[in-house]
């Protein structure tokens, strides 16, 4: 759960250069079955 809030608060104001160390951050996270983590994870591969 401590991740979720990082994640939101990285989607805020998401530093350019923390890019390869969120999304393999994210990933980590989604694969705990978080459908919350699965959405930021989809959005954020947008960016």
């Amino acid at each position: 759960m401590p991740r979720l809030v990082l994640s939101r608060r990285q989607l805020g104001n998401w530093p350019p250069y923390a890019t390869t160390t969120y999304r393999a951050s994210v990933t980590v996270t989604a694969k705990s079955n978080n459908p919350i983590d699965e959405v930021i994870e989809g959005i954020y591969q947008l960016l």
